[in-house]
């Protein structure tokens, strides 16, 4: 079936901007494997060639919040959203490993490797064919969208569109396709910026207005045109000797420079030491126009300014701020004592809120690498306490709170579907840890996360992920059902407990929720030497599926720094 190739362009313009990759080459992606045509290859369907398993593996993006149910596929329009979040993740593993941008035809062999084409002489040219054959029209596609903001050879090269300033009158024009993730970063932020430092809104507006044109909104980790070993780096595109210390920063944390939590964590670090000045002129500011040139003069120093792109993502942050995130939407009620209680330096919304009388409850979610639910109240005398914290604390049993608090609470969320019992599976205690080590192996990006019910779109599917795959192999779950202190409690009345040196393949390695910091639970892989280079499988929060993603090594750099223990058991 043909496709409109002039709306088709569009979307590939509006998808590319939206999720922060080249326009270009999605739609030469699809010219190149199909001919941008809406027709079936085997099990490979639409203009891209999908198979079932290729959507479920990149059908969704956590931090863009996109989510593309499974019934999707068969939409031309939705594949080409499904394409840009698959060539974001390629180009971002492929910089990490080799300190580069991929080319075109790099990217293209890394992420779609199984394409035999690739081995026929003359692929290079083929895809260059495609990428000339669809030129014109994406670049007509950047005119209509964005008219009279971009030049040709910019929309053909990856830059942002110059869109207009925003007006700054508090209300502002709806959030455009490239400011999406902003608008979805922007308010924990700016809430924890004004409780850390007693600022107004505007002046941290002025801090957000300079990261928001320093990374393209939170897209674009790397300083374009220059080489990723050297050049900018983070929210603030830190640089030199600053991203020196900020990549050891990271590192020193266990966190990759990519994370939410190390970029603000060491934004926080400089501006309560080296860069403290920032904070004492920002005071002084009276507008929002101040205050954004106020920081780029004492934090920022960039050798380019342009102040109306830094003034227009400013502006879009204090929209925000003002609607609480939405247009139309109440500022969060949770207040700064309560954020006290939070992890510093990670994401975080209120899902859902309750009274009774004089008492207030919220019930939060925390992002970041290691995400997690917190429930915590103001009691009538004004005290704020948590009350509960893990990877999920619904549902709500056992903490003696009003019935109407715990109705009020769990119908703003999803419950979870417990992982059950799989019928007719025996296994001897011996050939235990072999088993669910094989299953582990087996999910490898198999095992999706993102649809399963109440972990936040396989944000917190740890325990979800080690369960399922227990009872898959064992027949039947380890226990705590999704929550990694619920699931530590089990293996320690019921399970046999191991040394690190004594570790072996299929082993449970948990590190349980505990002191305000949440856990994660993961499977060994086959012991090393040494032991610290074993590899540890678990559900990637960011990603939403099944990975290896951790060593013992990393295990231990992630979660010594936050205080918790780690434990190993047979399963």
């Amino acid at each position: 079936m043909a496709i409109n190739r002039e709306d088709f362009a569009q979307q590939c313009v509006e998808s590319g901007v939206w999720v922060g990759v080249q326009p270009h080459f999605l739609m030469a992606l699809a010219q190149l494997r199909s001919g941008i045509v809406n027709t079936t290859t085997g099990e490979a369907i639409g203009p891209y060639r999908v198979t079932e398993a290729e959507w479920n593996a990149d059908g969704s993006h956590q931090e863009l919040q996109i989510h593309l149910g499974a019934d999707r596929r068969r939409f031309p329009f939705v594949q080409v959203l499904h394409a840009a979040i698959r060539t974001l993740r390629v180009s971002q593993a492929f910089s990490l490993e080799q300190g580069r941008h991929p080319t075109s035809v790099e990217l293209y062999k890394a992420g779609w490797p199984d394409d035999p084409d690739i081995a026929v002489a003359g692929f290079e040219s083929r895809l260059q064919a495609a990428l000339d054959a669809t030129r014109a029209e994406i670049v007509d596609a950047f005119a209509v969208l964005y008219p009279a903001t971009i030049s040709d050879d910019a929309a053909l090269g990856g830059a942002d569109p110059n869109i207009p300033p925003r007006t700054g009158d508090g209300a502002g024009p709806g959030i455009q396709p490239s400011e999406k993730l902003f608008a979805e970063k922007c308010l924990w932020i700016m809430v924890r910026l004004v409780d850390a430092f007693d600022l107004t809104g505007f002046q941290v507006a002025g801090i957000l207005g300079n990261l928001g044109h320093e990374c393209a909104g939170f897209r674009d980790m790397h300083q374009k045109g220059v080489s990723i070993a050297t050049g900018g780096l983070g929210w603030a595109q830190w640089s030199g000797s600053r991203r020196n210390t900020f990549e050891a920063f990271a590192a020193e944390k266990g966190l990759t420079v990519y994370s939410d939590e190390a970029n603000f964590g060491f934004l926080m670090h400089e501006l309560r030491t080296t860069h403290a000045v920032a904070i004492t002129e920002l005071r002084k500011t009276t507008t929002l126009s101040e205050a954004v040139k106020s920081f780029e003069a004492t934090y920022e120093k960039a050798g380019v300014k342009n102040f109306p792109s830094r003034e227009r993502w400013a502006t879009l942050a204090l929209d925000l701020y003002r609607a609480g995130g939405q247009p139309g939407a109440a500022i969060s009620p949770l207040p700064a004592r309560a954020t006290d209680l939070l992890q510093a330096a990670v994401p975080f919304r209120v899902l859902a809120s309750a009274k009774a009388g004089k008492r207030q409850f919220w019930l939060v979610g925390e992002g970041g690498e290691v995400p997690g639910q917190v429930l915590i109240e103001q009691r009538s005398d004004g005290e704020v306490r948590v009350l509960k914290r893990d990877t999920l604390v619904v549902p709500l049993k056992g903490l003696g709170l009003p019935s109407e608090v715990v109705a009020d609470l769990e119908s703003d969320i999803e419950s979870p579907d417990p992982v059950g019992k799989t019928p007719g599976i025996t296994v001897p205690a011996s050939d235990r840890a072999g088993r669910l080590f094989a299953a582990a192996v087996a999910a490898v990006n198999t095992l999706v996360s993102r649809h399963v019910k109440g972990t936040s779109n396989g944000q917190l599917a740890c325990a979800w992920a080690v369960n399922t795959l227990a009872s898959q192999a064992l027949g039947k779950p380890i226990g705590g059902n999704l929550a990694t202190a619920a699931m530590a409690k089990v293996l320690v009345a019921n399970h046999q407990e191991l040394a690190e040196n004594a570790l072996v393949a299929g082993a449970i390695v948990i590190s349980p929720t505990a002191g305000g910091v949440t856990g994660h639970v993961g499977i060994a892989g086959e012991p090393a030497v040494p032991v610290g280079k074993t590899k540890i499988y678990s559900n990637s929060s960011s990603r939403g599926v099944f990975l290896q993603n951790y060593t013992v090594e990393s295990w231990h750099a992630r979660f010594d720094k936050r205080g918790l223990d780690i434990r190993y058991f047979l399963p």
